[in-house]
């Protein structure tokens, strides 16, 4: 018997005997979000890899704070 099934967009999980919807986000598409969101938001401030070359430590903080201004947006 399988366990999920999708029907309309909508995914649904076995609970007992029953199936309800899966109303819970994927993950993996948080993580594609995000690191796209990243991604844009290095390139808009010039965040490169010249500047990874030249100052590590300055890029790693910058791309952390991306990060994590990534996730609060996400989580708004």
């Amino acid at each position: 018997m399988e366990s999920s099934f999708e029907q309309n967009g909508i995914r649904y999980i076995l609970v007992g005997d029953y199936y309800y919807p899966d109303l819970l986000p994927d993950p993996g598409e948080d993580a594609k979000q995000r690191d796209l969101i990243v991604q844009q938001m290095a390139k808009a401030l010039g965040v490169n890899e010249e500047l990874k070359e030249q100052d590590p430590m300055q890029w790693v903080g910058l791309m952390n704070n991306l990060r994590s201004a990534a996730r609060e947006f996400l989580n708004e």
